[in-house]
């Protein structure tokens, strides 16, 4: 079953905000094991904060489950990567189908934020609590293009730490 965390659970409230989760050697050992050092696949983690996203949510994870499939089917992503949903406090069914998500999709898991903290802060609970090789954050309402995550490893692929993206046209 995929992770599920809330705020007032040790596993979250006792990490360091400072501190990433270190790696868990094993894992890293089983994603790059018979990969020479310039194949090893990267895991990806997808970092979804949400606020009232009941709507939208299920077409978010279908469309953010799809595009895992096809960059594992073409060797871009490790096996473990993951889709994690960042609860803000909603007031809808957010929550419920976060839970009913991870159950669906072992890669798909969630956190839940005790109240709503923002949206800045839920994305950094977020990017400080989930393990990945590369992190990615999108909005749930998906205003932002997710085929562009593509784009985003191979520069990363490429050598760069920092990848990010500015929207040329904000009219949707």
């Amino acid at each position: 079953m995929a992770t599920l965390l809330r705020e007032t659970t040790p596993e979250f409230r006792d990490r360091p905000i400072a501190e990433r989760p270190p790696s868990d050697k094993a894992a890293l050992d089983e994603r790059t094991a018979g990969l020479s050092p310039a194949r090893t696949l990267p895991q990806l983690a997808i970092v979804v904060p949400c606020f009232n996203e009941e709507e939208v949510l299920r077409e978010t994870a279908r469309r953010l489950g799809l595009l895992l499939d096809r960059l594992g089917r073409a060797g871009r992503v490790a096996a473990g990567s993951r889709i994690v949903f960042i609860d803000d406090g909603s007031r809808d069914r957010t929550w419920a189908l976060i839970e009913q998500l991870s159950r669906d999709d072992e890669r798909m898991g969630g956190i839940k934020l005790s109240r709503n903290r923002g949206h800045q802060n839920a994305l950094l609970a977020g990017l400080f609590t989930v393990d990945g090789d590369v992190l990615v954050s999108v909005d749930a309402d998906l205003q932002d293009d997710v085929e562009v995550i593509e784009e985003m490893l191979s520069e990363h692929a490429r050598g760069m730490h920092v990848v990010y993206g500015v929207r040329n046209d904000r009219s949707s």
